[in-house]
């Protein structure tokens, strides 16, 4: 059994492979062996209870009914980990089951029921097409006999016990590729793809980690060494005993003791090892030494069975989000239209009331471009008269330049950012907005920066929130310190010319005498609305424009997640950032930065994107490994 990547579906999907590893043997053999059966936990049996529960198990999922034969769902340690995390009030298994959050829900369960007859070959496949969906607990299998309420709940380490029977190994022994030689170091993670936590952080902060990464193990280490490894197991047991989530996370470390082999020692002795002392992650440390080269679970080892280690970090799936469809109808976002021939005063007036930052142009009926406020500037700048109609921004082929970016309803919310942002970044210029453009070749709307902050605030987890690095994210990490500035005497012509040259949206208005407020785009829109004259001073066009300039001031230690709401809250597209005790500006953030946080929900590693624990992810994570 191995994982192959399709770059159609930019994920991995399980690969067939001849002569399964487990010949004959079924499933009702594993569990006769292990005797993993038990009773079901009932549906009202409190959270606290379903986690000790599963520790008296030994198991890492409970099924879950109503006291009857019909099941309704599987409670997993990764529930506990997902509850705690949220914070939320949950009194028993049957609300967290029908709370949305649920790792294993009733819809769910025709993925994972399985009979004892059944080939434990084929459900070691399917345990992996679980996985790979990111639909499921992933690594589970429920088995139960028709008219019993007892069943047994098979995990990843289950089926490796099986897999340490020794007339499975022995039949090892006539591939070529499993046999002694086959060492730990072939089927582990390497340390580059493992993340890793210090040991002043908070227990709440490795439940982050195990929550985004997927992985279900993190590394507690510093400049020192290694002081250990938490897994989602730990954390059920924490719940239990009481630890408190801003407990630092070594309160879950118990040392390494026997979760400690050498990256040259079969793969046989590790999974024995697992088995043995039922243990889903080992730490691999190089031969005679207590330096770290990597982490194997036993998804791994089962995964290993045909010799082929697929790359499971390339696989972590992201956060779930609403596509572009769901946001237009959560939040009644409507773009405005006009036709060709309508003047750019109108144009600029339609923006104005609607209080949206582009508007369709249509000719002949049909849609032919976006007028943005950029679109605006530019006019602004180039001198062109309150009655120019739009038609003369059109090109040649009838449509207006930049052409903009087309998704369907369908796309997610953060893919759509990241369009966004690469457009941006390929050189194409200010790029705030994508339309909405369905089968049928219809604009439903425009998706605009804004609109990204919407969702952001609309997330309805902590979990999802955190996916974006908003909830660590400081305004001073993300702001741009370089924003142009400009002084009151200025012309605000003079400015709007400098923020085209710049290709950037908002200019500070500071003198000797302090800060003054801001000049972006919208000004230009309410210049041409209201027919101000190109030479009007920026004091005199800041005097004569109501703004809500005091909501507009942050601090640098203001969170991500709490700017989005204020832009939402005041439909502000640039906040400045203003330190305590200072009288001007540090730098600007502007919508575009919260687009780059929620496009890290659509990226493999979530948090990479705002650096939120840089060090954890890749060649950096490299400088906290012990080099003793």
């Amino acid at each position: 059994l191995a994982l192959v990547f399709d770059p159609a579906e930019s994920t991995f999907r399980p690969l067939k492979m001849a002569c399964p590893i487990f010949g004959k043997i079924t499933l009702g053999d594993v569990v006769g062996t292990e005797g993993h059966s038990s009773e079901p936990l009932h549906y009202d049996t409190p959270l606290k209870e379903a986690a000790a529960a599963l520790i008296k198990s030994g198991q890492s999922a409970l099924a879950v009914d109503h006291g009857k034969e019909e099941l309704v769902g599987l409670f997993t340690e990764n529930d506990v980990v997902r509850a705690l995390f949220e914070g939320k009030h949950v009194n028993t298994v049957g609300f967290w089951l029908t709370g949305g959050l649920a790792r294993a829900t009733e819809a769910h369960l025709s993925h994972l029921i399985a009979q004892p007859s059944d080939p434990l070959a084929a459900v070691a496949e399917r345990m992996v097409e679980n996985m790979v969906s990111g639909e499921t607990a992933c690594h589970h299998i429920v088995v139960r006999k028709a008219g019993e309420r007892t069943c047994s709940v098979l995990s990843s380490v289950d089926m490796m016990k099986a897999m340490c029977r020794p007339e499975i190994w022995d039949s090892l022994k006539h591939d070529k590729i499993h046999t002694e030689s086959q060492k730990v170091k072939n089927v582990m993670k390497d340390r580059d793809h493992v993340f890793t936590l210090e040991p002043t952080r908070t227990v709440k902060d490795a439940l982050r980690v195990l929550l985004l990464t997927h992985q279900n193990s993190v590394l507690i280490v510093d400049d020192e060494g290694i002081y250990g490894i938490v897994t989602a197991r730990d954390v059920v047991k924490s719940f239990v005993d009481g630890v408190a989530l801003d407990s630092v996370v070594t309160s879950l470390v118990e040392g390494m003791g026997v979760r400690v082999v050498p990256s040259d020692e079969p793969v046989v002795s590790a999974a024995t090892l697992m088995s043995e002392n039922h243990l889903s992650h080992l730490v691999v440390v190089r031969p005679g030494t207590k330096f770290v080269v990597g982490v194997v679970s036993s998804l791994d080892v089962m995964l290993s069975t045909k010799g082929q280690v697929p790359a499971l970090l390339d696989s972590v799936h992201t956060q779930k989000v609403a596509a572009v469809a769901d946001l237009v109808e959560k939040h009644g976002v409507h773009t405005p239209d006009c036709i060709a021939d309508d003047t750019l005063a109108s144009a600029a007036k339609l923006l104005v009331s609607s209080g949206r930052t582009a508007v369709i142009v249509k000719d002949g009926g049909k849609p032919r471009g976006v007028l943005s406020e950029h679109d605006l500037m530019q006019a602004f700048v180039d001198g062109c008269p309150q009655d120019t109609p739009i038609r003369k921004l059109l090109s040649e082929d009838g449509q207006l330049r930049p052409r903009h970016l087309l998704v369907r309803p369908s796309v997610p919310v953060t893919e759509a950012a990241t369009l966004m942002l690469k457009a941006g970044e390929q050189g194409h210029g200010h790029c705030h907005h994508v339309i909405v453009q369905d089968d049928k070749e219809q604009w439903l709307g425009v998706f605009s920066a804004l609109d990204v902050a919407r969702t952001l605030c609309g997330l309805t987890s902590e979990l999802d929130v955190a996916a974006t690095g908003a909830d660590r994210a400081w305004m001073r990490v993300v702001m741009k310190k370089n924003a142009p500035k400009c002084k009151p005497s200025d012309q605000l012509l003079q400015v709007l010319s400098t923020l085209l040259s710049s290709k950037t949206s908002c200019a500070l208005v500071q003198d000797e005498s302090g800060f003054h407020g801001v000049i972006t785009p919208r000004c230009a829109v309410h210049a041409f609305a209201t027919g101000s004259p190109r030479d009007c001073t920026v004091a005199s066009w800041l005097e004569g424009k109501a703004t809500v300039d005091g909501h507009r001031s942050v601090q640098g230690k203001t969170l991500l997640i709490d700017a989005a709401h204020i832009m939402v809250d005041n439909s502000l597209h640039h906040l400045v950032i203003i330190e305590e005790g200072a009288s001007v500006p540090v730098g600007v953030v502007s919508s575009m930065a919260l687009a780059r946080g929620l496009a890290s929900m659509h990226r493999h590693v979530p948090f990479v994107s705002l650096n939120w624990m840089g060090q954890t992810w890749g060649k950096n994570a490299s400088t906290l490994w012990s080099s003793s």
